[in-house]
């Protein structure tokens, strides 16, 4: 079973990767004819790094401002060893796709805090969510459903929102409201305040290992991630001294790779 996953995972990277680099190729030449301001992501959509590499062997010569990272592929033991091995390439920019999640988001405050000039994300979540009636929570990104038919534990009803949007409303008041147009439109406006103000406490929390710990164990009750997160985090911090040796980043991205689970 286990070898043909990986056989599996093998094909989608060989079928999406020959058109990926094709176009990497012809839209730089187009980027260096009529746009040469514009900065250029090339889109990673592999599994392993050994996939990696093989990538930026064949890039060779073309030049990117930043990557794009595939959270589908990646959980955030991998997002974090790709974006160790990126460093390893002399890449100061990521971007990672649909990644409103907590882990993806605070791996990347962290890893933007101390080791890129810039670590964004997309996401559509927020509106897709507000669309299915979806209410999502300020630190820990995880959502309850805002219909009475339901069921969702009475102390989680009873919280209010004091966001711009909510104005004091509880989880039940807004369950209570009619499904339509202005109960998809108030909670689409909440999640993106929600998931904004979110990044941002990320970010202001990652000073260190601890501090983002500390900041996630208070707003989430998912301990056994958090702290498998802590742990692969503070081991880079501690040897944050040694990021500029080329050899060491490697070695350290293999190693999380294959020493954290995502749990």
């Amino acid at each position: 079973m286990s070898e043909c996953y990986h056989g599996d995972e093998e094909l989608q990277f060989m079928s999406v990767t020959y058109h990926n680099l094709i176009r990497a190729r012809e839209v730089t030449a187009l980027r260096a004819k009529y746009c040469p301001e514009v900065e250029l992501y090339y889109t990673f959509q592999g599994y392993n790094l050994n996939q990696l590499e093989r990538v930026m062997k064949e890039l060779n010569g073309l030049h990117f401002e930043g990557f794009c990272l595939a959270t589908r592929a990646l959980p955030w033991n991998k997002l974090i060893s790709m974006m160790l091995l990126l460093k390893y390439y002399r890449t100061k920019k990521i971007h990672i796709l649909a990644g409103s999640n907590m882990p993806t988001m605070a791996v990347g405050a962290f890893m933007a805090r101390h080791m890129f000039d810039e670590v964004s994300y997309d996401s559509h979540n927020w509106l897709y969510y507000g669309m299915k009636a979806t209410f999502r929570f300020y630190g820990s990104m995880g959502t309850a459903r805002a219909v009475t038919k339901v069921e969702v534990p009475q102390h989680i009803q009873s919280l209010t929102c004091n966001c711009p949007h909510c104005q004091g409303r509880s989880l039940n008041d807004i369950r209570e409201m009619s499904h339509g147009r202005e109960k998809q439109r108030l909670l689409a406006m909440h999640n993106f305040y929600i998931e904004t103000k979110t990044a941002r406490a990320y970010y202001n929390h990652s000073k260190t290992p601890e501090m983002l710990r500390d900041f996630l164990l208070a707003h989430s009750h998912r301990k056994k991630l958090i702290m498998e997160m802590y742990d692969a985090l503070s081991g880079i911090y501690e040897m944050r001294a040694y990021l500029g040796d080329d050899k060491f980043v490697k070695g350290l991205a293999e190693y999380v790779f294959q020493r954290f689970k995502a749990r």
